[in-house]
């Protein structure tokens, strides 16, 4: 970190790394929370967690987020 970067971050006036990309991330922290809950419920019941589970889980919390209703069978 920067001399300047060290001097702003107490007044506040610039974010950290994790605060500043947080607008560019698909979820929130509170649905990466529960996908991350769902993985350890997952693996507590026995079921290996796969990672196209795992993303599909994420889709469809990012779906349900935005109000994209799920195509007809």
């Amino acid at each position: 970190m920067n001399e300047r970067t060290f001097d702003q971050r107490p007044g506040g006036t610039t974010l950290s790394r994790v605060e500043a990309h947080e607008v560019q991330q698909r979820l929130t922290p509170g649905e990466e929370n529960a996908i991350v809950k769902w993985c350890f419920c997952q693996d507590d019941i026995g079921f290996t967690r796969r990672l196209d589970m795992v993303k599909d889980m994420a889709l469809h919390l990012q779906k349900k987020c935005i109000g994209v209703q799920p195509a007809p069978d």
